[in-house]
């Protein structure tokens, strides 16, 4: 009876030292509350420099797409103001004409301007 006894204790504690080492190698394995709050403020910052950066380019980015559509339409407006000067040529009285010429010519300008100031 002694001995069975013994031997029960003997199982007993190895049952509640296991179960407390079991414990303490989980709760080392697993993050600390500190440590989460510090990997938190790390990744928030990583994300905040990121969508920074991705403003920047998407900014660059969209002032050069506005820049190439600027260059197509002074290409066209050039193309157009000297069709309408040859046809003023051949035709000087024509006042619809003229009218037209002159109004491309003030787009014209205008969009010379703007592409001023884009490479500014």
């Amino acid at each position: 009876m002694k001995n069975i006894k013994l031997w029960s204790i003997i199982v007993g504690l190895g049952v509640i030292i296991s179960a407390v080492v079991g414990i303490f190698t989980l709760d080392d394995r697993y993050a600390k509350g500190e440590e989460l709050k510090i990997l938190e403020q790390k990744s928030a910052q990583s994300l905040d420099e990121f969508n920074k950066n991705q403003a920047a380019q998407f900014k660059a980015f969209k002032v050069t797409i506005d820049a190439q559509h600027l260059l197509l339409k002074k290409q066209y407006l050039d193309d157009k103001v000297l069709g309408l000067k040859q046809l003023l040529t051949q035709q000087p009285n024509n006042q619809v004409i003229q009218i037209e010429y002159d109004a491309k010519i003030k787009e014209q300008q205008e969009v010379t301007k703007q592409l001023q100031q884009t490479f500014k």
